[in-house]
């Protein structure tokens, strides 16, 4: 099991990155889940526009955390939700009222009773989302990291799954965030389609693809304005910069190197929850 300096949470050191990126398959999964991330971006117009990417995956989790959390499944109400949003820096409680709002109408998120305050629950609908997202991130692991019996049929049932939930929120509620291992990330995940323009472009320079603003903007469905301002704030990390006599944009290096941290960290969360799943007997 990976062991991080957190009482709970995985080793997202560089050293235990290191050991992640060196295994034989590592880019190949990498980019995988890249575009794997980059279709749910695009899939996901209305959420995207209420909370930024980091906040809608830790407001899921958050959300099954607090239902499963409860043995007796009564749900959890929104001032639940949006108190432990707001206390942790994930979204205000103004944008996980609409957040939660956004859910209830795409039937997402459903009324356990009508009674006041109003408690919530997970539908079948959103643990099946959760469950294939899940099994597709394991399927990318397993294939450079050994990871024991299949995790697919094990995620449906409930407990098991309850316990992966546990292992990605009990470290971030202890302190730790995956952009440890990225610092130089942290203002991107803050904005709009800001990882994912990075994930495109990764993936475009991977297949040789021409990198434009007026491509990316179609692409995540935001302004130029907004692209030309992310490009700006990573051409000054040094991870993209403009192509010579045109109008367009290259990978650099070090974009690599950032995004295997940043996919490294991501695996090792993964990898901490499933063994936490496991060691709590639900597997």
């Amino acid at each position: 099991m990976i062991h991080g300096p957190h009482r709970l949470g995985p080793e997202i050191g560089p050293e235990a990155l290191a050991a992640l990126i060196s295994l034989t398959g590592f880019d190949a999964a990498m980019l995988d889940l890249a575009g794997r991330i980059v279709i749910e971006h695009r899939g996901s117009w209305v959420m995207n526009r209420i909370l930024n990417d980091r906040g809608r995956m830790l407001a899921a989790y958050l959300a099954l955390d607090l239902y499963f959390t409860d043995p007796l499944r009564r749900g959890f109400s929104v001032v639940q939700l949006r108190d432990v949003a707001a206390w942790h820096g994930i979204a205000s409680r103004g944008r996980m009222t609409a957040w939660v709002a956004s859910l209830r109408l795409l039937g997402l998120l459903e009324d356990v009773a009508p009674e006041r305050p109003r408690r919530l629950r997970p539908t079948a609908k959103l643990l099946l989302i959760v469950r294939i997202r899940m099994e597709d991130m394991y399927r990318a692991i397993g294939a450079f990291y050994p990871l024991g019996p299949a995790v697919g049929p094990r995620l449906q049932q409930d407990g098991f799954l309850a316990g992966i939930v546990a292992g990605f929120t009990e470290p971030f509620r202890a302190g730790q965030r995956v952009l440890d291992a990225t610092p130089e990330l942290a203002r991107l995940a803050e904005q709009e389609a800001g990882i994912t323009v990075l994930l495109s472009i990764l993936l475009k320079d991977a297949a040789r693809q021409a990198i434009t603003i007026a491509g990316l903007a179609r692409e995540f469905a935001v302004s130029r304005a907004h692209v030309r301002g992310i490009l700006l704030e990573v051409a000054a990390l040094g991870l993209v910069g403009r192509v010579p006599g045109a109008e367009a944009y290259q990978a650099l290096p070090g974009l690599a190197e950032v995004m295997r941290r940043f996919f490294a960290a991501l695996c090792a969360v993964h990898i901490f929850a499933l063994h936490r799943a496991e060691k709590s007997g639900r597997g």
